[in-house]
């Protein structure tokens, strides 16, 4: 499935020639908006009318609504059926415990980064925090990065902080 994913991606990106996930969005008419009455719930996608709809907390920073954005174009490209029924919510953005949102976020960290700006900063000598702040992603949402190319063959670790819990 993950190469799945990523060859989702690289069409994607060669049709679109985008990695910014609002754009992508208008280009495949999913609409955006931003709630600022969200407690805990960071965003979800829906189908409505037969029109998707990807719903944002407002109060998030921008990197986060950036991350959330791609998150649900991830279940628009890959579970849009299951919104028909009502909205897929999102309120820890890395809850491995369903396929649904292990796919979404894999499609957005994927999305967001290049292999190529990963295997650059690598060869900078970049520690894995540093990487974090210049991908302006979250260390989670960098580690979906690095274990998809992984998964992909790539050789790099994952910092065991984060190894003990992301895929927990």
């Amino acid at each position: 499935m993950r190469d799945y994913i990523h060859d989702k991606v690289v069409t994607i990106k060669r049709i679109y020639k985008t990695n910014d996930p609002y754009e992508l969005a208008d280009a495949l008419g999913v609409t955006i908006a931003y709630r600022n009455n969200f407690k805990i719930l960071k965003g979800y996608f829906i189908m409505m009318n037969g029109y998707p709809y990807i719903v944002v907390n407002a109060n998030l920073d921008y990197n986060e609504q950036r991350m959330i954005v791609a998150h649900e174009l991830g279940h628009y490209l890959f579970h849009k059926e299951m919104a028909l029924s009502g909205p897929l919510h999102d309120t820890f953005l890395y809850d491995m415990k369903s396929t649904t949102e292990y796919e979404a976020n894999m499609f957005a960290a994927d999305f967001l980064v290049d292999d190529e700006t990963i295997e650059d900063f690598a060869e900078q000598g970049f520690d894995y925090y540093t990487m974090c702040g210049l991908l302006m992603l979250s260390p989670e949402m960098t580690a979906f990065k690095l274990y998809n190319m992984i998964q992909r063959g790539y050789k790099y670790n994952l910092p065991q902080s984060v190894r003990a819990n992301i895929f927990a």
